[in-house]
């Protein structure tokens, strides 16, 4: 990012005395840390997601390991939770409560929706976290990156579709017809199970099984 673009950034930042999430994904492996650390968040309430495959960049942040854990709903050895990792996990554990009844609506468009307002709500839980919360900063970390490739491709198609619409037809009609209909269906269907996976987590950690199970 050129240096006047950052400064700016960070001043609106001060102006606003906003929280703000930056996501650099896929560093590459060794370059210097002065490359990396260029394209940090500008402004001390900023907070940075670095995605790599190289260790060496952990003594930039808090390493957050995302090798596959243990099955969905099972407790991992030894866990033990504060209470605002508790607290953070309730207000998650509700908002997928939520979200994931959306996304099995059949409606396309509010399915969409639904993720995206999902995706604003773990960017803001990212950046108010403590980085010592850390079982549930990994869920966190894994479903932005699991939203952002949905919405980044299939927003904008979809949205292509809908413009084919004319005004004297039926918005929900339109939508049945798409040819591309079943490929939303099946991708939504792929997230839809891996949010009720990290509902499953959550549940250990919070205690509750609320949104499980057919629980309000």
């Amino acid at each position: 990012m050129p240096q006047n673009a950052a400064t700016a950034i960070a001043a609106e930042l001060h102006n606003r005395a906003a929280r703000s999430l930056w996501v650099l994904d896929g560093v590459r492996p060794g370059l210097d840390d002065s490359v990396v650390t260029a394209g940090l968040g500008p402004h001390p309430l900023a907070r940075t997601i670095i995605t790599t495959r190289d260790r060496r960049y952990a003594h930039l942040g808090v390493l957050v390991d995302l090798r596959p854990g243990p099955p969905p709903g099972s407790a991992p050895s030894g866990l033990s939770v504060s209470a605002a990792e508790r607290a953070i996990a309730w207000r998650l554990q509700v908002e997928l409560a939520y979200r994931i009844r959306e996304v099995g609506s059949g409606h396309l468009r509010g399915a969409l929706a639904a993720l995206y307002g999902l995706f604003l709500f773990v960017r803001r839980l990212l950046a108010d976290a403590s980085p010592t919360a850390a079982a549930v900063v990994r869920m966190l970390v894994v479903l932005h990156l699991r939203l952002r490739p949905l919405l980044t491709y299939w927003h904008p198609t979809l949205k292509s579709y809908e413009q084919s619409r004319t005004r004297t037809s039926d918005p929900v009609d339109h939508e049945s017809r798409w040819n591309r209909r079943g490929e939303l269906e099946n991708a939504l269907a792929v997230v839809r199970a891996q949010l009720a996976g990290t509902m499953a987590d959550l549940a250990v950690i919070t205690g509750s099984r609320y949104g499980i199970a057919g629980r309000p």
